[in-house]
């Protein structure tokens, strides 16, 4: 049905909703909302509806492609919209426009999931005053466009994990057309201003966040965890608790081809933070303030190499102003910044750095470096990355300097690089090697499914123009019959019913003409979904990353094909992969997140904890060589037992964990040097184990095989 809530006629013609569960919920509507103000409306927790707590909820049935439509207006002279409610607006496979829309003391301000088949969601002008979230996207891939523009949104609460905007995907090659700009984010409590997850060629462009937080509580500006070929530009990051080193500006994880431009971080902790692959990461004109550190590589970290980008590096408070912790000289050229031939060390262009960072920046560049200017967007291209390409084609020293995932990282990264590339694949017989040997292999196998599921999150040339075509003559009708009441009052129009009707039996007819191109697009879409799941079948990985690329694709395929009726089935594997260290666990272990959020948007990880025990913090290998430690593994592959010990100088204690693929730790127990332990292994079940051995100067990790 189409229908109208609200009116601004004259002041009794607003609506007020109180002390409910719910305020208006519309299944299937056209519905447009205005002029209605909700107070307390809180949830009954003996109630399992959707739109329990909520004051406007719109849903359509995605298991008939029959989409909702839901417009929210403002309440008459500026007025409050909603107060004290547990969440503002939510929407489930519902197009949404919010424009101009004031909530205070809210848990949740807006929610839309499921925003897909070319539907749009805007969200313009509105403040919000929130507890958890401001605006929460998740799983829109397919989505026409999801758009926040001029909005501001103030955290309000210590209590929960703050995040302004929130933007979420569990199909990290579906396109969800998100578009974040010119917000403004004030954080006062430990929170993100705007979280991006498992996100694809979106856009994060003009948005002011600041930070303003007790103590040393983690703040993050713009937090990317697995975006690739996203556009972070012309943000701005300001902390204003100037003795808080934990905040960070840009968090950037497992994120590839991404241009991050013209941003700048001011007097946060930390300015440019990187942890694991972040390949063909382009830096260009971003200025570093008054930061502890302006840039941070954690140890296995890159970005690429970044040719004459012109960042800034200004008045840091730590004696270097940026900080690479790979401990192999190779891996540092990994991520080398090239400069202007002449440009000195301690130069705004050049930040001092410590002395096993030499040789990170290097002046030999004829031009100057690139200073934003009033464009302030940079094209996107290519960078050189041929010599890290080599590396890890190779099998060199510098991917052994790497702990085994990320290695596995690398090469899935090289493959897609050399399937987009025939030039360079068929530049040199290495190239043209490694990605005949991975073809056959995990590596190159998963990324034909991630090829079908990247074509499944999106619309295409065949559809989209003839839904744009059906869009625009429904948003005319829309408009016609929202206005009608006017006109028949201006005009002493008589037979208002009759025009009426006749809009809405159009609108009715250009609804089943938008059903009738979805459902061929559908079909299509199946097909595509059925080819990924194929080939996902006949995967066999061998590395965790690749273990859990390979389940993951499992589990979202089986999900769409239930609409996510189903996804309570899948909790405990989900929460065993997602607690995972990202670095070890790979680009799964965020999709895995992804999917959690669904169910329960509370979880904290705490990655820098899991990742220090994996060893992805250190300053040097991964390998005990340092102080004459030696490590046995004997033997391996094992059968049913194990032996490890670890000779050494002194007489250190030393601690043993074995890990299974789920990131479990099945085994452990603390020896002193110079002593075996012999471990009975008839319990295992075949397959790959971690070997981690903790000393003092740092971690070791080992691959064990059980087989019988």
């Amino acid at each position: 049905m189409q229908a109208t809530v609200g009116a601004y006629r004259n002041i009794s013609f607003k609506n007020a909703f109180s002390n409910l569960n719910c305020g208006i919920a519309a299944t299937r509507c056209m519905l447009t909302v205005k002029n209605c103000y909700f107070n307390n409306i809180m949830p009954d927790y003996f109630y399992s509806n959707l739109y329990n707590g909520v004051p406007i909820y719109s849903e359509g049935i995605l298991s008939t492609s029959r989409a909702g439509s839901l417009i929210v207006k403002p309440v008459e002279y500026n007025g409050l919209t909603m107060l004290n409610c547990r969440r503002g607006i939510v929407t489930l496979y519902s197009s949404l426009g919010a424009d101009s829309i004031r909530m205070d003391s809210m848990y949740v301000g807006v929610q839309s999931t499921m925003c897909k088949n070319y539907l749009s969601t805007t969200i313009t002008n509105c403040e919000i005053r929130v507890k958890q979230t401001g605006i929460n996207w998740q799983f829109n891939a397919g989505a026409k466009k999801m758009t926040a523009n001029n909005n501001r949104v103030y955290s309000i609460s210590s209590i929960y994990p703050f995040k302004g905007i929130n933007l979420n995907e569990g199909n990290g090659n579906g396109v969800a057309n998100y578009m974040v700009k010119n917000n403004f984010i004030y954080l006062y409590q430990t929170g993100t201003g705007i979280k991006m997850q498992g996100l694809y060629q979106d856009s994060v462009i003009y948005n002011y966040m600041e930070q303003n937080l007790p103590g040393n509580a983690l703040a993050m500006g713009v937090h990317a965890n697995r975006c690739n070929n996203s556009y972070i530009q012309c943000n701005q990051v300001r902390n204003f608790k100037i003795t808080n080193n934990l905040s960070r500006g840009y968090n950037f994880s497992l994120s590839n081809n991404n241009i991050v431009s013209c941003n700048s971080a001011d007097s946060t902790g930390k300015g440019f933070y990187f942890g694991g692959q972040n390949n063909s990461t382009q830096l260009s004109g971003n200025t570093m303030r008054n930061n502890e550190l302006g840039l941070y590589v954690a140890n296995g970290g890159v970005i690429g190499v970044q040719s004459n980008t012109g960042n800034k590096f200004i008045d840091y408070r730590d004696t270097v102003g940026a900080f690479n912790a790979n401990g192999n000289q190779n891996a540092i050229y990994a991520s080398r910044f090239f400069l202007k031939n002449g440009t000195s060390t301690g130069s705004v262009y050049y930040p001092i750095l410590a002395q096993q960072n030499t040789g990170w920046f290097f002046p030999n560049l004829p031009s100057n470096p690139y200073v934003c200017g009033a464009s302030c967007f940079v094209p996107h291209t290519q960078p050189y990355n041929e010599l890290f390409y080599r590396i890890v084609a190779g099998d060199s020293v510098f991917t052994d300097d790497f702990v085994p995932e990320n290695q596995s990282m690398a090469r899935q990264y090289l493959f897609e690089v050399l399937s987009n590339d025939s030039v360079l694949l068929n530049s040199d017989t290495l190239f043209r090697n490694f990605y005949d040997e991975m073809a056959a292999e995990a590596e190159g196998q998963l990324n034909v499914v991630e090829r079908n599921l990247g074509a499944y999150g999106k619309m295409g040339t065949t559809f989209e123009p003839l839904l744009a075509t059906v869009d625009s003559l429904n948003e005319a009708l829309q408009r016609a019959i929202n206005e009608i009441e006017t006109v028949c009052v201006q005009l002493q129009v008589t037979n208002c019913d009759s025009l009426r009707e006749a809009y809405a039996v159009q609108l009715e007819n250009l609804q089943t003409t938008r059903l009738n191109i979805i459902t061929q697009y559908l079909t299509v879409q199946t097909g595509q979904l059925q080819d990924a799941e194929l080939v996902n079948n006949l995967i066999a990985p061998d590395e965790v990353p690749e273990i859990h690329s390979n389940r993951l694709n499992e589990i979202f395929i089986a999900l769409e094909e239930q609409h996510y009726g189903n996804v309570n089935e899948y909790y405990n594997e989900l929460l065993s992969i997602a607690e995972q260290c990202p670095y070890y666990g790979g680009e799964a272990v965020y999709r895995a997140r992804a999917i959690l959020e669904l169910m329960d948007e509370t979880i904290i990880y705490n990655d820098d904890a899991n990742c220090l025990l994996y060893g992805y913090y250190r300053k040097s290998k991964t390998t005990l060589t340092n102080n004459e430690q030696i490590v046995s593994v004997k033997p391996n592959p094992a059968n049913n037992y194990v032996e490890i010990s670890v000779s050494c100088s002194t007489n250190e204690s030393y601690k043993i964990n074995i890990i299974d693929v789920f990131g479990k730790t099945i085994y452990s127990s603390s020896l002193l040097c110079n002593n075996s332990k012999k471990i009975n292994t008839t319990g295992l079940a075949q397959g790959v184990y971690n070997i981690s051995i903790v000393t003092s100067t740092g971690n070791s990790f080992y691959k064990l095989a059980i087989i019988r």
